[in-house]
């Protein structure tokens, strides 16, 4: 009986991105982290603070705090951490990469795929350098009052 229960909640799980919406509205990436599972596939606009995007990093953020703190760039620090794990990971084009050139450090939206590859059903991420838990179409800054 349980075995079923198991079978049938997962089965739930695995199809529930097939329904469920992504909102017509800008979102946080904490937002998107929040739903990374139930999003995989749609395309959303996401509202928040640029770090460096080139190479192998590029993260946007929700606070502006910890844009700065992964900027420092203090690897061995808790705060690093933190702040790290609550970027949402931007993947990486050449077309992406020129655009956001100019952008870096402020607000904008980008408006991207999410993909759900890079994260476990339990939360933990599972790529490392550039992870494409958001696929890039497009860039543009935003106000930071307006931007959601």
């Amino acid at each position: 009986m349980i075995a079923r229960l198991a079978i049938a909640l997962g089965l739930v799980l695995l199809t529930s991105s097939c329904w469920w919406p992504a909102p017509n509205r800008a979102v946080t990436p904490s937002e998107v982290i929040e739903n990374i599972h139930l999003w995989n596939g749609k395309t959303v606009t996401v509202a928040g603070w640029l770090g460096t995007c080139s190479g192998y990093d590029c993260h946007i953020f929700s606070q502006k705090a910890d844009m700065e703190i992964v900027e420092a760039r203090n690897y061995e620090s808790r705060a690093w951490f933190e702040s790290m794990d609550r970027g949402l990971s931007v993947g990486s084009t050449d077309a992406f990469d020129a655009a956001a050139l100019q952008l870096q450090h402020k607000f904008v939206r980008i408006k991207g795929r999410v993909n759900n590859r890079c994260t476990s059903w339990f939360g933990k991420r599972t790529c490392t350098d550039r992870a494409p838990d958001l696929e890039p179409i497009g860039i543009e800054a935003a106000n930071p009052l307006k931007g959601l």
